[in-house]
């Protein structure tokens, strides 16, 4: 008899003990700031609470912020005086910003912020560094000008600003094309590519025109077709990332061919060394000829219900461990519209690097990869952003949508959490990147 109860003891006590290796949930808290465009100019911090392992939207809580906490310390309703334009993100102990002192000729279309605003966490107040000169310093003789986003940085005992520009292409008949612009945030001076060149000129080092007739030319270059769209790709999101086996990359966004593209840093290897060749393509990249429009699949299921990307895409991020790829990085990505449900779409993709091999012919299946895709509430004319949390859950800004912050999953549930206004429409929300995460 005692045998027995003790049987039974040890069988209760071993089920509500955990799994041996299995990996606990830990609830994470985050503050994240709605950074809105003019004319508002006051962020708006939210608290975001869910579970690592998340899997539902409804499992993510959202509240507004109602006094200051030490990770927000003097950021806390810190007043940007003019708006983002279109962007902010959080690094240590600063926030830093794209504004526009003479005031933007194009909110939606992301053109042209003039200063980098640089917010100090402990009492929010600010300084400014000559957007505009870096710009046009890096890029002399063009109309350049900084476009939607950057990123920002440590990296060799620096803090540096990675900038998407616009400039005019001469060897395009003057039509917008799309460079990168790094600058150390200490005094704005110049960060050079490896092989010396003041910026990295994304049509020059990675693209083409000659694919009409010969689709596997524009795989591992990215075609321009000539009348075909007003300007080059429309470049928006940028990201330097360092992946967990020490490779640098740089990451972009274009709407015009609603990709992402993956290139090996040109700011760490030089091209005899593969910098800024491309390694990974994400997206449905129109192809064209004189006779027709067809579209490339890169990583994107033709079949899938997301369809071909019709809006454009916008904005990158990188995760080093994703719930929904155990073991994988991955970078996140947002749809504006896609053709399956003409609504859009926040994405997760893993990283699957490739090396162009000489001699080798190839079609988009180099880019194959696993991703998760979850359709929104809404389908977005411009602007927008997406950073997965946990797996298959996403927290979104809706750009010049409506709906602000929205939390979505791949099942198709959502909610969404505005910015608050006592009267008229509230501002748009480019990205949900500028956020710090609560102290252990």
């Amino acid at each position: 008899m005692l045998q027995s109860i003790a049987l039974l003891l040890s069988v209760s006590l071993a089920a509500s003990l955990p799994t041996p290796n299995a990996a606990a949930s830990t609830t994470i808290t985050e503050y994240l700031a709605l950074a809105p465009q003019p004319p508002s100019t006051v962020l708006k911090w939210t608290q975001i609470s869910y579970p690592s392992d998340v899997t539902k939207a409804s499992d993510v809580q959202v509240s507004f912020l109602n006094s200051t906490v030490p990770e927000v310390g003097g950021w806390y309703n810190l007043d940007t005086k003019l708006g983002v334009q279109l962007s902010a993100k959080v690094l240590g102990e600063s926030i830093y910003a794209y504004v526009a002192k003479a005031g933007s000729n194009s909110s939606e279309g992301g053109c042209c912020a003039d200063t980098f605003r640089i917010f100090a966490k402990s009492d929010g107040s600010f300084r400014d560094i000559d957007l505009y000169g870096i710009v046009t310093k890096a890029l002399p003789g063009l109309d350049a000008h900084a476009s939607h986003t950057f990123d920002v940085k440590e990296l060799n005992g620096k803090t540096i600003a990675f900038a998407m520009v616009a400039y005019t292409e001469p060897e395009l008949d003057g039509a917008p094309g799309d460079a990168i612009v790094a600058f150390d945030v200490a005094d704005g001076s110049l960060i050079q590519t490896a092989d010396g060149k003041d910026a990295f000129n994304v049509f020059r080092e990675a693209g083409e025109t000659l694919s009409g007739q010969d689709a596997s030319a524009a795989i591992f270059k990215i075609q321009y077709f000539n009348g075909t769209v007003g300007e080059e790709w429309h470049g928006n999101g940028v990201e330097h990332i360092v992946t967990k086996d020490g490779t640098s990359l740089l990451a972009i966004t274009h709407r015009s061919m609603s990709e992402a593209v993956i290139f090996k840093s040109p700011y760490d290897y030089k091209p005899s060394a593969g910098g800024g060749a491309i390694l990974q393509r994400f997206g449905t990249p129109k192809q064209y000829t004189r006779q027709k429009q067809t579209y490339h699949y890169f990583g994107v299921e033709e079949s899938a219900a997301m369809g071909s990307i019709t809006g454009g895409v916008h904005n990158v991020w990188y995760r080093t461990e994703s719930e929904a790829f155990p073991g994988k990085e991955t970078i996140s990505m947002f749809v504006n519209t896609a053709s399956g449900t003409n609504k859009a779409y926040a994405v997760e993709f893993v990283l699957n690097l490739q090396e162009q091999q000489a001699g080798q012919v190839y079609d988009d299946t180099i880019f194959k990869t696993d991703y998760k895709a979850a359709e929104l509430s809404f389908s977005a004319p411009a602007q927008g952003g997406a950073r997965a949390i946990g797996d298959g859950v996403f927290l979104v800004m809706s750009g010049v949508a409506g709906p602000g912050l929205e939390v979505a999953d791949v099942s198709g549930s959502n909610f969404q959490f505005q910015y608050p206004v006592s009267s008229g429409r509230a501002p748009n929300l480019y990205d949900p990147f500028c956020f710090v995460p609560k102290a252990k």
